[in-house]
């Protein structure tokens, strides 16, 4: 301290303000009697003066921080070195006068007013140069994720009576940066002051002239929301009144931290006795609670005088604590957020979209994670359901319009945090789960602000005393030298375990520059739920980022070049799962640049099923053998394949093949459209020109000019269209010359991936993007998919790079399973000059086998066995059995075949004996198949019973003579029957 000048005289000598070089006056004495506040003790009887211009009359004190002094207000002045102590001091959950009486009891010195010293300590902070961005090296100034809570210990005092009402005309637009710049005003005005109660630049709070602090790259803009206002006259609308969660419960333990004449005042207004002890009225207040008048009459008083404030930005509430507050700073964000964190997630949602119901800024599926179908809520419960937003870890290319800048994406979701996930009374909450999106699993710790909230209510016992400006000012303070350390820590960690140069990028995220990227890393060890959840059916959506993902895995390339090496047999079985069994012949035709078959494409279409009903979709796919059939010659019923209730399908997809091409027909019922897309349709004169498959999903009557077919074909055509038996009216028809950015093949074989990845992306009605550029890295990625996702049954998924039985594989350490050979016929001859008797009558089997199998029996004899199959399992093995090979199907399709397989069924039901032989006559005849006048549904027209025909099934008659030509009397009725 001995050091330290005596004799505080301003340096300036010219005024800064006027105009040319106006010299200031002498130094004019203020006072002999000044103290410097210092570390160490207190150095008294300084002299401090100041200067004044004569033209403009302006002032000028001493305040020169290179002397390390901070000039308080001439009498009060504290040391830079006092100045910074009482900074970590705050930091460290201490307040001021805490450390300053322990300065006094250790340096034995009495220290100045302590308030005087706080002011003096605030007065430093607002004179230094914070940017206080409020921003993270993680997540830049645009966070993709944030947790919002609430800090509703921390207050200031402030009767809420002595809020003026806002303008007439006032919309909840304040100006943060007049706001803020007129706090810091007040702090500074105060070391010219001796009464704060003079102050011109005092900040009272109010309705109009309220900021949270959002930093300034964060913001859109310096207007921001605040629109605490309409908690007063606002009436919640049904929406948001039905998502009031604060029970009973919560209320009363806020009643506990009332003062009691605080309490005595509440009881009196809702007119009970408040005569007693605070429990007493708190008993009385609870009984009486129980109506919902008083109830909330308690709400408002109580509720109504919390204050608060939220992190990542920071929101001092004047009044209760809703979902209101969260969506002002939400939508004051220049970019909002992709997930938020929230402990009451459905109420933000509802009550944040009411206020944009045209953008709808929590979509898709009201910011859950996934569609609210009851079986993704039973999954989720069960905790099955697995949700991926790869967008977090690699930002989407090409991005959504208007996506996020950190992940491209434009989707918005709100997630419960771990300490109120289980609390909400909603089942569809249940989709709200932090741990259904695998990359928020040990990443975000959603107890953050608990944690900070924890720090923070340490502070409580001084910040609770402040005024206003002082409260808020002093917590924007310590929450951004928080973050200074914290992202401080975070660069130094980084800077362990990087190889390169860290900076920060234009969006404030640190990253490496001069990357030296190390060779000996074994990524084989960091397998887990994360590699897993990025192939996982319920995450894959129809996007690049989805299918982009996670591809260069080395235990997965591995599995997959083994999988698809030609030089291996090509009956070793990849996948046997449930009817789908591949060997890697299938998958050859899929991962390399061959003609796919239909086998693996069966597969990916029930990938594609699953995929769709995680999302909330109900499609039915045909078989892709099923639909050569519908062709001539073979000529089978379309109709039979199709579900009953395929008008309320999403859609009905109808995957077709031609000799050396796929196409693909979808048929949307709900939107009356139907599109015909080939890959090739820029080279076809209308989109598409396969007539014989347009003209039976859609007939039009006009265009049936095959002259190959013979009248009945195209008689049976008209009436088994299968357009017209699921859609009723007329039907939007599209090709791809009418859908907006169909990729077009131009070149190879890749028809039947396109034909794939057509169908998923068109039933999501989602913007194509992919070419044909993207064919071999779409070609391996199904392979990925099919793999990691199906089993062989007993054996466990085999190649998933992630499970055991995966890395097992890939080590060599696994034997191949192959698929066994069918029956076949052995030739035993005997080994000529052999001397043990023993080995002679070995049996040798010769490499040239015969085949035997049922095809070489004679054909009364198959007539008789499938006569056999059709009577034991039904109707439906007809249609099974003409798709098994050519000689069936010529079987099958004989009169005298459909007519003995009924006749046998008639007498495995029917006891004959215990009827008149006219009866028997009448009735045991064969059936014919008619389509209903009225709903032109298919049904057996004629008297007799009905039944599958199923041995000994029965269920009853099927038609009379009363409705002729209607399958049902209902249909008779409703045609107007009388």
């Amino acid at each position: 301290m001995e050091t330290m000048p005596k004799h505080l005289v301003p340096l300036e000598t010219f005024c800064t303000v006027c105009p040319g070089k106006i010299p200031l006056s002498d130094p004019i004495l203020i006072t002999q009697k000044a103290k410097i506040a210092t570390f160490t003790g207190i150095l008294g009887d300084v002299t401090t003066y100041c200067k004044r211009c004569g033209v403009c009359g302006h002032f000028y004190r001493y305040q020169e921080w290179t002397e390390g002094l901070h000039n308080f207000d001439d009498h009060t002045i504290l040391s830079l070195h006092l100045c910074l102590f009482l900074r970590q001091s705050v930091q460290n959950h201490t307040a001021v006068g805490r450390a300053l009486d322990i300065l006094e009891q250790t340096n034995q010195i009495k220290y100045p007013n302590h308030d005087s010293l706080l002011h003096g300590y605030l007065h430093f902070e607002a004179l230094t140069s914070h940017d206080y961005n409020f921003s993270c090296v993680n997540c830049g100034v645009h966070p993709p994720v944030v947790i919002m809570d609430l800090h509703k210990k921390g207050v200031f005092s402030m009767p809420v009576s002595d809020i003026k009402d806002p303008p007439p005309h006032f919309e909840g637009h304040v100006d943060i940066e007049e706001f803020w710049q007129s706090v810091d005003k007040e702090i500074i005005c105060r070391g010219f002051l001796q009464s704060n109660s003079a102050n011109p630049f005092k900040v009272s709070p109010s309705y109009s002239k309220w900021a949270p602090w959002i930093g300034p790259l964060t913001r859109a803009s310096k207007k921001v929301l605040n629109t605490e206002y309409a908690k007063l006259t606002a009436k919640k609308s049904v929406a948001e009144q039905a998502e009031i969660d604060i029970t009973e419960e919560r209320l009363s333990s806020e009643l506990m931290n009332l003062k009691v004449d605080a309490l005595r005042k509440l009881v009196k207004e809702c007119g009970v006795d408040s005569k007693g002890s605070k429990m007493d009225l708190l008993l009385r207040l609870r009984e009486e609670m129980k109506t919902r008048s008083t109830y909330d009459k308690v709400f408002q008083k109580v509720w109504g005088a919390s204050g608060g404030w939220a992190v990542n930005s920071v929101k001092f509430n004047i009044r209760a604590e809703s979902p209101r507050d969260y969506a002002d700073m939400l939508l004051s964000f220049q970019h909002f957020p992709n997930i938020v964190i929230y402990d009451f997630a459905r109420g933000l949602v509802t009550h944040t979209n009411l206020r944009e119901p045209e953008r709808l800024p929590f979509s898709p599926y009201e910011g859950r994670v996934a569609a609210a179908t009851p079986e993704n809520i039973a999954s989720a419960k069960r905790g099955e359901l697995k949700r991926s937003l790869p967008w977090l870890q690699l930002k989407k290319d090409p991005p959504d319009l208007n996506g996020h800048p950190a992940t491209g994406s434009a989707e918005h979701y709100a997630l419960y945090d771990t300490f109120h996930q289980y609390n909400t009374r909603d089942e569809k909450d249940a989709l709200r789960v932090i741990g259904l999106v695998p990359e928020l699993c040990g990443w975000i710790n959603s107890q953050t602000a608990e944690q900070l909230f924890s720090g923070m209510r340490k502070n409580n016992y001084f910040m609770n005393s402040l005024s206003p400006a002082s409260h808020i000012f002093l917590m924007c303070n310590i929450l951004h030298h928080h973050n200074e350390r914290v992202n401080q820590q975070a660069l130094e960690e980084f800077k362990k375990v990087s190889h390169g140069d860290i900076t920060l990028d234009t969006h404030g995220k640190a990253v490496l520059v001069n990357v030296d990227v190390p060779t000996n890393v074994d990524m084989a060890a960091h397998c887990g739920e994360r590699c897993e959840a990025l192939t996982m059916k319920s995450n894959l959506r129809p996007c690049r980022a989805s299918w982009t993902q996670g591809l260069h895995h080395p235990t997965q390339e591995k599995l997959v070049n083994y999988v698809l090496d030609e030089n291996r047999p090509i009956n070793e079985i990849i996948v046997k799962d449930g009817q789908t069994c591949l060997t890697r012949e299938n998958f050859l035709t899929l991962g390399l640049r061959r003609e796919m078959d239909s086998m693996v494409g069966n597969a990916c279409f029930r990938l594609i099923k699953e995929i769709l009903q995680y999302e909330g979709k109900d499609v039915y796919f045909v078989d892709l053998h099923i639909l050569p059939t519908w062709l001539f010659p073979s000529s089978c019923d379309p109709l039979l394949c199709l579900p009953s209730d395929s008008q309320k399908k999403d859609a009905l997809v109808f995957p077709l093949w031609t000799p050396g091409h796929y196409l693909l027909c979808v048929i949307k019922p709900l939107k009356s459209e139907i599109l015909f897309l080939d890959s090739q349709y820029s080279d076809r004169g209308q989109g598409f020109t396969h007539g014989p498959y347009r003209n039976i999903l859609r007939f039009l009557k006009e265009d049936v000019c095959w002259k190959a077919c013979s009248q009945a074909l195209s008689r049976l055509f008209e009436l088994l269209s299968v357009a017209q038996h699921i859609v009723s009216g007329p039907l939007t028809e599209l090709t791809g010359l009418d859908v907006k950015g169909l990729p077009r093949q131009h070149y190879g074989i890749d028809c039947g991936i396109f034909m794939i990845m057509y169908s998923w992306y068109v039933v999501m009605d989602a913007p194509f993007d992919f070419t044909i550029h993207d064919m071999p890295c779409l070609r391996r990625w199904w392979c990925t998919v099919l793999m990691e996702n199906l089993e062989i049954e007993g054996h466990g998924r085999r190649f998933a790079h992630f499970t055991k039985q995966g890395i097992e594989m890939a080590s060599g350490s696994l034997d191949p399973v192959f698929r066994i050979p069918r029956k076949r016929k052995c030739e035993v001859t005997m080994e000529p000059g052999l001397s043990n008797a023993c080995e002679a009558k070995k049996p040798r089997v010769e490499s040239s086998l015969e085949e035997i199998g049922i095809l070489q029996l004679p054909e009364e004899i198959l007539h008789m066995i499938l006569i056999l199959v059709v009577l034991q399992d039904g109707d439906s093995m007809i249609q099974t059995l003409a798709l098994t090979c050519t000689r069936f199907w010529r079987i099958v399709r004989e009169k005298c075949f459909l007519k003995e397989a009924h006749l046998r069924w008639l007498d495995s039901v029917v006891n004959w004996k215990a009827f008149s032989e006219q009866h028997k006559r009448e009735y045991r005849i064969p059936y014919k198949i008619s389509s209903c006048i009225q709903c032109n549904s298919l049904f057996k027209d004629c008297e007799g019973y009905r039944g599958n025909g199923q041995r000994g099934k029965l269920h009853g008659f099927y038609s009379d003579k009363e409705f002729p030509g209607y399958c049902s009397s209902d249909c008779f009725y409703e045609a107007g029957g009388t």
